[in-house]
């Protein structure tokens, strides 16, 4: 038998650390090392891995991203057609095979003439090849040659498919990063190009601000590095007469947790005055901890005018401030909502996004007082409910992920956050929140997870889940003194099966 035997464990185990590395790490990073590994241990000549693009010209085109050869093998990575190339013509059935998560495999003499010739060419005899999906799209294919007249065993595939794994679950992984990176750079961008001053701050008392935005140089002429660099500028910029009642509200803030809310004076740079509208929440931990405090300034117009005319001015700046509110509300990536707080009590407002995400209209969500509880899923239903009544009972903030079903019956993933809006005299008013989409990144998180222990294309308990729970009931054993038994059962015709899953070629 060629270049599949081990010493035991299965032919995974010599590399399982590799594999381990890569499907954890950055997979550039720990590629060459990992098919250098799988190529000695499984004594075959060429190992590799190819990544999709999409080409300018609106093809699909392959790159070659890492490869081993043995000693005497020439390196198919001098081809410059393995480089931000299109698929050619005569590779079509890769593009239909693999594209459907289908496995390429066998002697490269029963392939079709213009795929057997490009690949003799190369040197190749025999080929298994294995696609990489992420996030269910076909990302590219890992594959082994051998250059020899020497069959490829099904031991074989099972490594190919640990490395295929592997790679999922790292590139899996690297989008979602890089889905991150981009709301996050969203998000910032959004902030430092509104109307108000955002800030984040410590929540000790002589903790530092964190992150100012860039508005607070229009508003009060001072840089976000002068903000951050000199923790006592907030207390020194307040007006004297209105330093005491900041202070004392910025206390109550940091003990109880409740919002801050205030009016008062500030001196700019240049020594003018300045009225500010000043709102933070705190934010907590999934402990229900304190982390920080997130709030906004905007110019308090009003405050400022003679009393003829600050009601006149005041109703423009609530009107120019809503409109604005809403635009912002309504073209961002989440539902907005206010509720009342009652038991029976019905939702004030919701933002548009709701017919997109789950297909009702405002309308129809506002005139039905049941329709939340009885969308969300039966299994999260109890604590959904549970998590609505201690958020209305202590006025903490609300928090949860969970699903709910949509007017065509699919289930969306949520993350729904809401806080207690209060009156002046502390009394609780509504409560706001917002809901946003977490559906892609529950399907990464379960599909990383299903990929570690599962085979791809039979939807079965892989090699390294097999491993695993060996070796978890050989320690148990061993602490009780005890034994285990390994019953195999092999299947007649076997290949049957792997033929009707694309093992084949």
């Amino acid at each position: 038998m060629s270049g599949a035997q081990t010493n035991g464990g299965g032919p995974v185990a010599p590399v399982a650390g590799l594999l381990g590395r890569l499907a954890g790490g950055d997979w550039q990073t720990e590629l060459d090392a990992a098919l250098a590994a799988v190529g000695l241990a499984l004594r075959v000549d060429r190992c590799y891995v190819f990544q999709n693009l999409r080409g300018p010209d609106g093809r699909l085109w392959m790159d070659l991203r890492g490869e081993w050869d043995a000693s005497d093998i020439r390196p198919i990575f001098e081809d410059p057609k393995n480089h931000l190339h299109p698929y050619f013509p005569d590779f079509q059935r890769w593009i239909d095979v693999m594209g459907d998560a289908r496995e390429i495999t066998g002697p490269v003499r029963e392939f079709e003439d213009a795929a057997r010739h490009a690949l003799e060419a190369e040197g190749t005899v025999a080929t298994w090849q294995v696609p990489v999906l992420v996030g269910g799209e076909w990302w590219g294919f890992v594959g082994i040659d051998v250059c020899s007249e020497r069959p490829l065993q099904r031991s074989h595939g099972d490594v190919v498919r640990a490395v295929a794994a592997s790679l999922s679950a790292s590139a899996t992984r690297q989008r979602a990063d890089e889905d991150a990176r981009l709301r996050e750079d969203l998000y910032r961008s959004m902030i430092e190009r509104g109307p108000a001053i955002t800030y984040i701050d410590g929540i000790e008392e002589s903790a530092p601000t964190i992150y100012v935005s860039p508005q607070v140089t229009e508003l009060l002429g001072y840089t976000p590095e002068e903000w951050i660099e000199d923790p006592e500028m907030w207390p020194r910029l307040v007006h004297p007469d209105d330093r005491a009642r900041a202070l004392a509200e910025n206390a109550r803030h940091n003990e109880t947790g409740e919002p801050f809310r205030l009016e008062y004076r500030m001196f700019a740079k240049d020594g003018h005055v300045v009225w500010v509208h000043d709102e933070a929440m705190m934010v907590r931990d999934e402990r229900g901890m304190p982390r920080y405090s997130h709030g906004v300034i905007v110019r308090a117009v009003a405050a400022s005018l003679s009393a003829s005319a600050t009601r006149q001015r005041a109703d423009e700046d609530a009107r120019l401030r809503e409109d604005l509110y809403r635009s912002m509300i309504e073209r961002g990536p989440a539902i907005t909502y206010i509720d009342g707080i009652e038991e029976s009590a019905p939702t004030i407002y919701v933002s548009p996004q709701v017919t997109e995400l789950l297909g009702y209209t405002p309308e129809e969500w506002i005139e039905d007082p049941e329709m939340w509880p009885r969308l969300v899923h039966p299994d999260d239903r109890a604590r959904a409910l549970a998590e609505n009544a201690r958020h209305n009972e202590t006025g903490e903030p609300f928090r949860l992920e969970y699903r709910m079903f949509a007017k065509d019956g699919h289930v969306v993933w949520v993350h729904d956050e809401a806080m207690m809006v209060r009156d002046e005299r502390g009394m609780p008013r509504y409560s706001h929140g917002v809901i946003m989409d977490i559906s892609d990144r529950k399907r990464t998180e379960e599909q990383a997870a299903f990929q570690a222990y599962h085979d791809e294309l039979t939807g079965l308990p892989s090699r390294a889940m097999f491993e695993e729970l060996l070796e978890l009931s050989v320690a148990r054993a061993r602490r009780h003194d005890g034994s285990v038994a390994v019953l195999s059962v092999d299947l007649n015709e076997f290949r049957l099966v792997n033929d009707s899953l694309g093992h084949q070629a």
